[in-house]
């Protein structure tokens, strides 16, 4: 990340932070005082979302190693070589959370499950979701479809030969799903993924989509009628600026009171959270290297706090697996659907010039109704 990129991030959290100062001074808002709310979209929708007393946010784990992360630049051809502390990790991970009783999504590394496959193994035994996060950590912005699809399958396989448990979802490495690699979507519900967690609805440089029309879980409409749902990643908005939060360098970074406060705000308009983290983010005396001032600022930033802060999460907040928090949300799926040729900046040139995406003719193109049976079986 050059030095300009840098500054601007440490720029928004003191933004951040700010906005969260004056927040402080203002005078506590009457909504609580209501039963119900309504959320308005960017597509000015209105949603009404019933106040639940105990909202299920999302907690998920990305399952790789240290030297799995795009920042650390470390070759795929010596990765059997370096050491890990996975098994490890993944033991004290696994402890917690039966010690707070509650369930998680792992997105589990194709990789990971091959050479590890025993923490696939304590994962399922656990009674925790398994999902993909690809095979070789590869960002899809620097892959082709047949490439892609490739990698999606051998993860599956690979999964598949430890666990019987169905893989219902997904997440990109690195969140790649950006408005060049949306082909990817109809990739995952072509082979089988019912829902994909991927897309940052921000600006940065390996990731994101500036304004991307919905923040909240949402259903993606196939060219041919079949419905991906799509859970964003966390953000939070002040004023003009959206902010990523309560997931891996943002959750290290920001202070606990700041990723509290938006999971309570959050759950106030009867809303989950989508926390993420990862294995190595636990292993505070892992081995460090010089990466540059800025990537070694990302990677390693309060790797000590990881621990304490999610048990503190756990200890405030209700978690569960995207698979059994799905149903909580299945007003917000049902009633906010996206055609996927809406989201490129040209429609028409999508339709037209995808060689490799299966193309759809006459009347059933886009459908106007969803495959009923197929999103009831998920979200309940």
């Amino acid at each position: 990340m050059r030095v300009v990129d840098f500054a601007s991030e440490v720029s928004e959290t003191l933004f951040f932070y700010i906005a969260k100062l004056r927040q402080l001074f203002k005078k506590k808002s009457s909504r609580t005082e209501h039963q119900d709310v309504v959320v308005r979209s960017e597509r000015n929708a209105d949603v009404l979302v019933p106040l639940s007393p105990k909202i299920r946010n999302f907690l998920t784990v990305d399952v790789e190693c240290w030297f799995h992360a795009h920042n650390v630049g470390v070759p795929r051809s010596t990765w059997h070589l370096q050491e890990t502390h996975i098994l490890n990790n993944m033991d004290r991970l696994l402890l917690m959370l039966d010690t707070h009783d509650t369930k998680a999504t792992f997105f589990i590394l194709g990789w990971v499950a091959d050479h590890f496959p025993e923490v696939v193994r304590m994962i399922a035994a656990e009674g925790h979701e398994i999902a993909t996060h690809g095979y070789h950590h590869e960002l899809i912005t620097q892959m082709t479809p047949q490439e892609f699809e490739a990698d999606l399958l051998q993860s599956l396989e690979a999964i598949s030969r430890h666990t019987s448990q169905e893989v219902l979802g997904h997440r990109a490495s690195n969140f790649t799903v950006v408005k060049d690699t949306l082909w990817a979507l109809e990739i995952l519900a072509k082979n089988g993924i019912r829902y994909d967690s991927s897309i940052f609805p921000i600006s940065r440089k390996r990731y994101g989509i500036p304004k991307y029309p919905n923040r909240y879980p949402h259903s993606l409409r196939m060219p041919d009628g079949k419905p991906l749902i799509e859970l964003p990643m966390s953000t939070a908005k002040f004023g003009s600026k959206l902010l990523p939060v309560a997931g891996g360098g943002y959750f290290r970074l920001y202070p606990y009171h700041v990723t509290a406060a938006y999971i309570r705000r959050m759950n106030a308009l009867g809303l989950p959270a989508m926390v993420y983290l990862h294995p190595w983010e636990l292993d505070a005396e892992q081995d460090r290297y010089y990466l540059g001032a800025s990537k070694t600022f990302q990677h390693y930033v309060n790797l000590e706090s990881t621990e304490w802060k999610l048990d503190r999460l756990l200890d405030g907040f209700s978690f569960t697996s995207i698979k059994e928090g799905l149903p909580s949300v299945r007003h917000m799926v049902r009633e906010n659907v996206l055609p996927l040729f809406d989201l490129y900046d040209n429609p028409e040139t999508a339709r037209s010039n995808s060689n490799y995406l299966k193309k759809m003719s006459g009347k059933n193109a886009f459908k106007d109704i969803l495959e009923e049976a197929e999103l009831h079986a998920l979200v309940g």
